[in-house]
């Protein structure tokens, strides 16, 4: 039982060659990975959460994935009491969400949280005190690679469950479909879609790229008998991915699986792709350019509706322009679009028949930020994203770096472009799981990049190592 120190002996300015995360580690392995270890709690409870969700059960507030969230955090409190975990070094990471929070907190304080019951209250707690969970405990113990092991394995085999139960969903093969609250008549939205256990096919689709990348990354360390597994999943979750009906998944997927394909590939394969995508893309916008924005989708919304509703985005963000200009920099408040948004559809611009959207909640998550924190709050999140962005490429691209630790910065970094590609179209922030995969896989860069790279604690010792 092997695990990563905190404090590497030989790291101060080159990353850890040789450690519990070495080169020749094979990547996922279920041998030696220890019991009881935290790691496992952090993986019941982010599968707990994606499965066994509020639509599956609840009483009030009371839900299995937050029940086994209160575990983890017992759970961890007494690791700590004991002396079996460490509290780590800070890294920059930490820095930003304490940021982003702070301005959250002062936000909600500022504004009227008692709106319609206490909901921009209920939104903190739920969609971003919950996600700090998992991302203080994953901080505690990711640096380990069973954490990693533990981690990889879950989502390997929750991407495999969520794929095959959206394509039985949007098959309409409902005896293979599982939790059945997933078809739930009564939960009109998205129906038809590959929504799965979250009933929502944005995050479906972000869970399952990171899933796809949690395979993906065994790629480079498989011996070429045993790859056939690897393309096997990555077809499962094509399906699975594809099943989701959403555009911006399909945008996202295909972005990351060619920077994969591109890093693991020679110069021939690279000439050969940089040729030919353009034809590619050619052929397929000729061919199918007219469908992608007119298809059938949920099952109680023709062709037509969906059509007109791509054609709505614009005065959604014609909306959001107009009360960003009046309150640029505090916002109007946590979960309070819906209260302060009204008068503005009715302040035509061009023409525009704003009316139409007023049901609407904001169809991008940056400027939904820009209008209930302001371009404060929103800028906080920026560079929170672009700052775990940057890490978790520094992590993949880093030749000297183990292929594992490699993986682990591919899979972050696809679940932060899932989330980014996502949040373009779509308010993510308002789907609590997708919440708490990013602040997972931020808190997992942070840990790992304090163990490859001692030099961006923010601790004097670490400044006194690289002096």
């Amino acid at each position: 039982m092997s695990t990563a120190p905190n404090h590497p002996a030989d790291a101060q300015s080159m990353p850890p060659q040789s450690s519990s995360w070495g080169g020749r580690w094979p990547g996922l392995n279920w041998q030696h990975l220890g019991w009881p270890h935290l790691g496992w709690g952090l993986a019941a409870a982010l599968v707990a959460g994606a499965v066994l969700g509020h639509s599956f059960f609840h009483i009030s507030v009371l839900t299995i994935d937050r029940l086994a969230m209160a575990g983890l955090v017992v759970w961890a409190v007494w690791l700590l009491w004991r002396g079996q975990v460490a509290v780590p070094s800070l890294h920059r990471l930490d820095a930003l969400v304490v940021c982003f929070y702070t301005w959250m907190a002062f936000n909600l304080l500022t504004s009227d949280w008692r709106f319609r019951d206490s909901q921009p209250v209920s939104m903190f707690l739920f969609f971003y005190l919950l996600p700090l969970i998992l991302y203080a405990v994953v901080r505690l113990i990711g640096h380990e690679r069973r954490t990693w092991q533990v981690l990889q394995g879950s989502l390997i085999g929750l991407g495999a469950y969520l794929a095959f139960t959206a394509f039985c969903e949007a098959r309409e093969l409902p005896m293979f479909v599982f939790p059945k609250s997933i078809l739930n008549p009564e939960e009109t939205e998205f129906l038809g879609r590959g929504r799965g256990p979250f009933l929502n096919p944005i995050s479906n689709g972000v869970f399952q790229i990171v899933c796809l990348a949690s395979g993906l990354v065994l790629w480079p360390t498989t011996a070429w008998r045993r790859r056939g597994w690897i393309v096997a999943f990555g077809l499962l979750m094509a399906v699975g991915i594809w099943a989701t009906l959403t555009r911006s998944n399909w945008m996202a997927a295909a972005l990351l699986l060619v920077l994969f394909g591109w890093r693991h590939s020679n110069w021939q394969v690279r000439g050969l792709a940089t040729l030919a995508l353009p034809c590619v893309l050619l052929v397929g916008v000729s061919l199918f350019g007219d469908k992608i924005n007119a298809f059938k989708r949920d099952k109680h919304v023709s062709v037509e509706d969906m059509s007109e509703s791509a054609e709505l985005r614009p005065y959604l963000a014609t909306i959001a322009g107009k009360m960003i200009q009046e309150r640029p920099i505090t916002g109007y408040g946590l979960a309070q679009y819906h209260k302060h948004s009204k008068p503005y559809h009715f302040r035509n611009v061009n023409d525009q028949p704003l009316q139409k959207v007023m049901q609407y909640v904001q169809h991008n998550t940056f400027l939904a930020y820009a209008v209930e924190l302001g371009v404060g709050g929103l800028l906080c999140f920026l560079v929170l994203l672009g700052t775990a962005a940057w890490s978790s490429l520094r992590l993949w691209l880093d030749p000297r770096l183990p292929a594992s630790l490699q993986g682990v910065g591919f899979v972050a970094f696809a679940g932060i472009t899932a989330y980014a590609v996502n949040g373009l179209f779509h308010d993510v922030a308002i789907t609590v799981m997708s919440n708490h995969l990013l602040y997972l896989l931020i808190g997992l860069v942070a840990a790992v990049s304090t163990h490859a790279y001692p030099a961006t604690r923010l601790t004097t010792d670490a400044i006194a190592q690289t002096s």
